[in-house]
């Protein structure tokens, strides 16, 4: 449904990056963790040009879990960015 959701917005819609959010956390849960780190990456840069206070907490949560996904795929100096 969060790829549906995404087939249809647009890129000024209010919760495109919590869509990409989201659609990132499936991907890690079920193991497909370059999917994960691409949909992850789109939430950030979507909130780049659009940040939103009360987004705060998952743009936090986001690069967290971008750094879990990097300390899984060994790439350790990445995810200590994150």
């Amino acid at each position: 449904w969060y790829e549906e959701a995404l087939s249809v917005a647009t890129v000024q819609q209010l919760h495109l990056g919590r869509t990409y959010f989201y659609l990132g956390c499936t991907f890690q849960k079920i193991g497909q963790r370059l999917d994960a780190l691409d949909a992850y990456e789109s939430a950030l840069k979507h909130w780049e040009n659009q940040p939103r206070p009360d987004e705060a907490i998952l743009l936090a949560d986001c690069w967290n879990n971008f750094g879990c996904v990097l300390e899984t795929e060994e790439y350790f100096g990445k995810a200590l960015e994150c």
